[in-house]
């Protein structure tokens, strides 16, 4: 078979856009919930339920459903607080009661600007990053907040969160808080 005088550089060509769409594969951003639940809770919520939830009391939650903690929330959100929730602000707020039900450590990648990943995190509890690259480092959690740079180029794999010997991973590349 004879090539005509295009076709190599249409491989050329063709080879060089399936290279480009692989690389940019490769640095996706961050998946981010755009809401910060715990700043959210702490400032609509707090002065009836305590920080964090701390007025809740050990028997928050069990035997609810997550539709169940859904309609109560929101109801809350829209009826005492007066702070209406947008659907998936509210999905996002479930997770974290979730975990207070459930005594999990609950984190979320709240946003992402200039290389700089930002979230938030169970008070108290330890937060490490591990890169896509296998690199780690503990990141320092402020009361809840938790903030991480990160050099061109470099993905972060895990965000894992410990607290009273329970652990919670998210992978920003395909989730924004978890556990779900």
């Amino acid at each position: 078979m004879k090539l005509s005088a295009f076709q190599p550089l249409a491989f050329l060509v063709v080879g060089v856009l399936i290279c480009g769409a692989v690389l940019r594969a490769q640095t996706v951003a961050p998946q981010t919930t755009n809401f910060a639940p715990l700043d959210y809770f702490n400032d609509k919520c707090a002065r009836c339920h305590g920080n964090y939830g701390s007025f809740y009391g050990q028997n928050f939650g069990k035997g609810k459903t997550d539709d169940q903690i859904a309609q109560v929330v929101k109801d809350m959100c829209e009826g005492p607080a007066q702070a209406p929730i947008a659907p998936h602000d509210l999905e996002v707020l479930v997770a974290w009661h979730r975990a207070l039900r459930d005594a999990k450590p609950f984190v979320a990648s709240v946003h992402f600007d200039n290389s700089v990943l930002s979230g938030e995190a169970t008070p108290g509890a330890t937060v490490s990053l591990e890169t896509t690259t296998g690199e780690q480092a503990a990141v320092p959690l402020n009361g809840h907040k938790w903030s991480a740079g990160l050099p061109e180029g470099v993905q972060i794999a895990h965000v894992r969160v410990q607290s009273e010997g329970q652990t919670t991973e998210l992978d920003p590349r395909t989730a924004s808080y978890a556990p779900k």
